[in-house]
């Protein structure tokens, strides 16, 4: 049997290198190379931690995590910037502005948007921002149907676009396509393509104009 006896490994053959040497039959690491090489495998991170805090890498080396500002609870609530999320995703930051953007990469010659979905069932609204004519709408899905609500383009058109819907200004019941309940007032000239009927269901007659008459807007002779 062969025996070092008591002249112990050549002090020659003692390499500090694992890694350079670790393919090598002619060098032996020491114990303290070994445990060094060996923590290097790990993962290693802060002493302390925020519960139900999702760990983050700490620089390119793969081998430091830290704390974070994220955390997911244990019935699965997503809170970023607040480790008691009341919400799915609950976002709080304090003392500035909480954005949440949805950015999307514009391709000439293409239609792209930025989307974002409220889901109810099947049914959805789509928000949207089109970038290639800056464009901004609301779309809605309701048993496979959509249309689109509400445009505002690029040039400041804005536009209501159901079919048969009607606008209501301080009612909940409009039933025209304006119906606004309470004094209007016109800065400038008015444009009408059909008649114009008074309070008493009288459209007028050529020259008249419209007055307040014992608490009613009719057509009068001026």
């Amino acid at each position: 049997m062969f025996s070092l006896g008591d002249q112990g490994e050549p002090s020659s053959n003692k390499q500090t290198a694992v890694d350079a040497n670790k393919a090598s039959n002619a060098f032996f690491p020491t114990v303290k190379a070994v445990y060094d090489w060996a923590v290097g495998l790990f993962v290693t991170g802060a002493a302390s931690s925020t519960d139900n805090a999702i760990a983050r890498f700490d620089g390119t080396t793969g081998k430091l995590v830290q704390n974070s500002s994220v955390t997911i609870t244990d019935s699965g609530n997503v809170g970023i910037g607040t480790t008691a999320p009341s919400y799915p995703l609950h976002i709080f930051r304090s003392g500035i502005n909480s954005t949440l953007a949805i950015q999307t990469t514009l391709t000439p010659g293409t239609v792209n948007e930025a989307q974002f979905d409220l889901k109810s069932g099947d049914n959805y609204t789509r928000f949207f921002s089109r970038d290639s004519d800056y464009t901004f709408g609301i779309y809605h899905v309701v048993n496979g149907v959509g249309l689109t609500k509400f445009r505002l383009d690029g040039n400041g058109n804005m536009r209501l676009m159901e079919s048969g819907g009607y606008v209501g200004i301080k009612t909940i019941t409009p039933t025209d396509t304006l119906d606004v309940n309470g004094t209007s007032r016109f800065r400038d000239a008015a444009k009408f393509n059909g008649q114009i009927v008074d309070n008493v269901g009288s459209s007028g007659v050529d020259g008249q104009v419209l007055k307040k008459v014992g608490g009613q807007v009719v057509w009068s002779n001026p």
